[in-house]
């Protein structure tokens, strides 16, 4: 579900910026290839990512633009909402033992 939504956010990218070309008339926002598969944790387990690229060759005020994912930005390790939760999870781990006397689960 992640990957499909980082290929509409591309789509989307290089479509907004499909009328831009250079002096020799060629494209200069286009897609490039994949990036290498990462590791992002989602939810309770982690998932290897392979984000598309995208060659922006456009400059503004001397400064080469260039694309950057608003869904899996770069270094990027867990997804938002993970890292949302975390600082609200327990220090250390729950003690899941019965207190003497408690009667355990039936059956």
């Amino acid at each position: 579900m992640i990957a499909a939504t980082l290929e509409l956010e591309v789509a989307e990218y290089v479509e907004q910026l499909r009328g831009e070309r250079d002096d020799d008339g060629r494209a200069l926002v286009v897609r490039n290839e994949r990036a290498r598969p990462r590791p992002v944790t989602v939810g309770a387990r982690t998932v290897a990512i392979t984000a598309p690229r995208v060659n922006d060759q456009r400059e503004i005020d001397g400064e080469r633009q260039k694309f950057t994912s608003r869904i899996l930005p770069p270094y990027v390790r867990r997804s938002p909402k993970v890292a949302e939760v975390a600082p609200s999870l327990p220090a250390r781990p729950v003690d899941r033992r019965l207190p003497r006397g408690a009667a355990g689960p039936a059956g």
